[in-house]
């Protein structure tokens, strides 16, 4: 099982999540925290990597001329 599956799995053993039953205070809790302090952790978090990935005009142009040049060399070689 990949590690990824296995770590939700061990968190919905944490909050106890029981089907068709009313759910104790700490499961609800769990469910509000995978529904917002989670998500929201992540948000923050991307937002902190993202000050530190410049793209200024420069290196934008020179990614779009890369781009262009890749896909006109991609078209000649595989016409459809």
């Amino acid at each position: 099982m990949p590690k990824s599956i296995e770590l939700w799995s061990d968190f919905f053993v944490y909050i106890t999540i029981t089907t068709n039953m009313e759910q104790a205070p700490d499961t609800l809790n769990g469910i509000v925290m995978l529904m917002s302090v989670i998500p929201a952790s992540i948000a923050f978090l991307t937002a902190f990597v993202t000050l530190f990935y410049k793209i200024d005009y420069k290196l934008e142009q020179e990614l779009e001329a890369t781009m262009a040049q890749n896909a006109a060399e991609r078209s000649t070689q595989n016409p459809a």
